[in-house]
C-alpha cells in the first residue's frame, strides 16, 4: 500500500528513498566543493570568480612548477612567456584565455609560483613591480 511521507512524496516503506538519495547527493557535492576549495586556497584561487576548467588547469600547472628543476622545463607547458623588464628577470607568465594569468619566478634552480591573477590584477601587479 502506498502512503504519503512527510516530505509529500508517495511510496512504500518506512522512509522516502527519493529524499534519502537527494540528501546523499547533496552531501557528496558539499564534500567535493570543500575539498576543491581547500586545494585552490593553497595557490590563492578564489573559485567563485574562476571557471572550473581554468581553475583545474591553473592547479595542474602550479603543481608541475613546484617540480621543475631548470628553466628549460617551462618549454613543456604551452602558453608561457618570459617577462623582459629588467626588474622582472626570471619571471614567467602563463596565460589562461584572455582573462587569467599565472606568474612564476625562477631563481637559482628554484621555481616558485608567485600568484594567480585576473587580467586587471595582473596589470596592477606589473605596474607595482616594474620600476623605471
Amino acid at each position: 500500500m502506498r502512503k504519503t511521507f512527510e516530505c509529500g512524496h508517495k511510496g512504500k516503506g518506512k522512509r522516502c528513498n527519493r529524499c534519502i538519495l537527494e540528501r546523499n547527493q547533496e552531501e557528496k557535492n558539499r564534500v567535493f566543493r570543500e575539498q576543491r576549495n581547500n586545494i585552490y586556497k593553497t595557490i590563492g584561487l578564489n573559485v567563485g570568480d574562476i571557471p572550473e576548467n581554468i581553475a583545474m588547469k591553473a592547479y595542474d600547472i602550479w603543481n608541475s612548477l613546484l617540480n621543475f628543476k631548470n628553466a628549460d622545463d617551462f618549454r613543456k607547458i604551452k602558453g608561457w612567456r618570459k617577462l623582459t623588464a629588467s626588474t622582472l628577470k626570471g619571471f614567467f607568465v602563463f596565460d589562461f584565455g584572455k582573462k587569467w594569468r599565472l606568474v612564476a619566478s625562477y631563481n637559482h634552480g628554484l621555481c616558485k609560483p608567485v600568484g594567480f591573477f585576473s587580467h586587471q590584477a595582473y596589470n596592477l601587479w606589473l605596474s607595482k613591480n616594474v620600476k623605471g
